[in-house]
């Protein structure tokens, strides 16, 4: 199941998904632009110079990997503290050293090379997150600066962009609140927020002991914060579930740009379902698998397959699953469609429920969950008979 979960493919899918993160970011700065009665929201530029950021530190990482490649990238990712995914590397080691100490040195040394065999998926999983927070915390730093030389030190033309210019290069220069912004942004952007709760820290450690450790990331906790930071994230962009996400209040509550940022998001998700809900109304995009499986097939054999839209110009449904919280927010509107039309109409509670239902399938499908998803399932007995 761990081989599964941490397959290439799910790789992929998260460089894709925290990637697209990328631009989403920058559209939402443009967004909260909009509220120019506020003196406090971002500036108008703010916007296009987080795309010019997200370009100037992709020549950054791609230097970073021409002089030093994966050990480098690995040393980035340490630095920023990218740990997605927890490694069962802790738990080979007790079982090596335990071999060892019962006279199989050879064994021992064996199962110590499976450890780092099995380290290898998370260890690219956490340098992709590590390429990631560098360019989201490299924009970050920019906006700060922006709004530094603007709103602190009231500086215009030329020697606003010096100044911008000069922070940017030694961005020790912000202040400690500016600097816990940045991080705190680089880790939401990336799904790697630390827990606050003391049940979600214990599902993230998982046992104390090694050996069981390994056992539970080896089974059903190889991700245990990235699903349900995803799941917090769409419910942010999505009108309405975002009330129900604390990080949305968090930032509602700070004000200023934090406020701006958070009504972006909403904004930005109420565009997103706009168009997804039109096209998935008119059969162009499909929302997730249904539950039954024969359902699920007969879909698939007519040409419709889940996460996936229409693309007129190869005249064939292409995938949009992959790509994070953008991806749930999609499987998220067009779950609401098919299933709003099994409940009573011009009632909040329903399609409230139906929002919350749908959010759920949409994390739900993620490969992520795929552990959880079928360590439940086993527990499903004769549900298709």
């Amino acid at each position: 199941m761990y081989g599964a979960t941490l397959s290439g493919k799910v790789t992929e899918k998260h460089a894709l998904g925290t990637i697209a993160q990328l631009p989403l970011s920058a559209v939402n700065r443009s967004l909260a632009a909009l509220k120019f009665w506020d003196p406090k929201a971002p500036s108008f530029d703010q916007g296009m110079m987080g795309f010019i950021s997200i370009w100037d530190s992709l020549h950054d990482q791609f230097r970073l990997i021409k002089n030093d490649g994966w050990v480098g990238l690995g040393a980035q990712a340490e630095r920023l503290g990218s740990n997605t995914v927890d490694k069962p590397v802790r738990g080979f080691q007790a079982i090596a050293d335990i071999a060892t100490e019962s006279g199989a040195p050879m064994l021992g040394k064996g199962i110590e090379w499976i450890g780092h065999a099995a380290d290898f998926a998370p260890g690219a999983i956490s340098r992709v997150v590590g390429i990631s927070k560098a360019l989201q915390g490299n924009m970050a730093v920019t906006w700060e600066a922006m709004q530094h030389a603007r709103l602190e030190e009231n500086l215009s033309g030329q020697p606003y962009w010096d100044r911008v210019r000069d922070i940017k290069n030694d961005y020790s220069q912000l202040t400690n609140e500016a600097l816990v912004r940045v991080k705190n942004f680089r880790d939401n952007e990336t799904y790697t927020q630390p827990f606050e709760s003391d049940i979600a820290k214990k599902l993230q450690a998982g046992p104390d002991d090694p050996v069981a450790n390994l056992m539970y990331r080896m089974t059903i906790g190889a991700f245990v914060r990235t699903p349900l930071r995803i799941m917090e994230i769409g419910a942010e962009y999505t009108p309405g579930l975002n009330f129900l996400a604390p990080h949305f209040w968090s930032e509602w509550n700070k004000g200023g740009t934090s406020r701006s940022m958070a009504e972006a998001r909403v904004a930005t998700g109420l565009a997103i379902m706009g168009t997804v809900m039109y096209g998935a109304g008119n059969g162009v995009i499909t929302p997730d698998a249904p539950s039954d499986p024969r359902e699920a097939k007969a879909l698939v054999d007519a040409g419709m397959p889940p996460r996936s839209f229409w693309d007129p110009l190869s005249e064939k449904f292409r995938s949009y699953d992959g790509l994070g919280p953008i991806s749930v927010v999609i499987a998220t509107s067009a779950n609401l469609v098919t299933m709003n039309a099994h409940l009573e109409e011009n009632k909040m509670i329903n399609l409230m429920l139906a929002g919350g239902l749908a959010m759920w399938r949409g994390v739900g499908s993620e490969h992520y969950m795929k552990s959880w998803s079928d360590f439940f399932d086993a527990l499903k007995v004769g549900s298709y008979r």
